[in-house]
């Protein structure tokens, strides 16, 4: 189910129960990358609305670290990977919209 409209981070952090399970879409600056854990590129993001939270996406596709995109993207809650790698409100298989 797709959410309609770009989400805030705030919003997301604030109400992560109503946005679990859907997917969204985010209008967001790249603050950093780590490419290639687990089959994965880890995007990191920021949009000004609660910059103290680390948001991150996972996604296949490699975004430069300053770059602005827009993603869509899976809202996932409670995830846990192991070996230090458990996140309350996690982003799943971004997708680039631009």
């Amino acid at each position: 189910m797709l959410h309609k409209g770009f989400i805030k981070i705030a919003d997301l952090v604030k109400y992560p129960k109503k946005y679990s399970g859907k997917t969204i879409q985010l209008n967001r600056i790249c603050t950093k990358i780590n490419a290639g854990i687990m089959n994965r590129n880890w995007i990191h993001l920021k949009d000004g609305s609660k910059d103290d939270f680390d948001l991150v996406i996972t996604s296949d596709t490699f975004i430069p670290e300053g770059s602005s995109l827009t993603i869509k993207t899976l809202v996932t809650l409670d995830k846990n990977f192991g070996a230090s790698y458990k996140y309350d409100l996690r982003l799943e298989n971004g997708v680039i919209i631009k």
